[in-house]
Parts: C-alpha cells; sequence; structure tokens
C-alpha cells in the first residue's frame, strides 16, 4: 500500500546513520507522494529483513557503513 519512492524514504529514515533525507521531485504530484510516507504504515520487520537481504550493507555500492 506505497510507491516504491515512499517505501524507500520510509527504509532510509528508518536507518540510524540518517539523519535527513532531501528526495528530488519534479512535480507538485511527486512532492504529495512523498508526503504521503509520513502517513504510510512503517514497513513491517519481514520487509526491512527483505530489503537488507536484497541490498546487504556493504555490498555492491557503498551508502553507508557496514
Amino acid at each position: 500500500n506505497r510507491t516504491l519512492a515512499q517505501a524507500a524514504l520510509q527504509f532510509t529514515l528508518l536507518h540510524p546513520a540518517v539523519t535527513s533525507v532531501i528526495p528530488g521531485v519534479k512535480s507538485p504530484e511527486q512532492v504529495r507522494a512523498n508526503l504521503a510516507a509520513l502517513d504510510a504504515p512503517a514497513l513491517s520487520a519481514a520487509n526491512r529483513a527483505l530489503i537488507d537481504r536484497v541490498t546487504p550493507a556493504g555490498g555492491g555500492r557503498k551508502i553507508w557503513p557496514a
């Protein structure tokens, strides 16, 4: 019940190394969609575990400290 962008915003904000997120937008609709991430249900532990399995910390592109 969320867009991929909303899930990405929620996942990023959950990471302890992240203090803020500045998403890029091209339209007012994208702003509204990003803001809707605040009202979307929190990512479940199962969803977070799935994301961690698909994108392990330190694997591939270095996004944050492993």
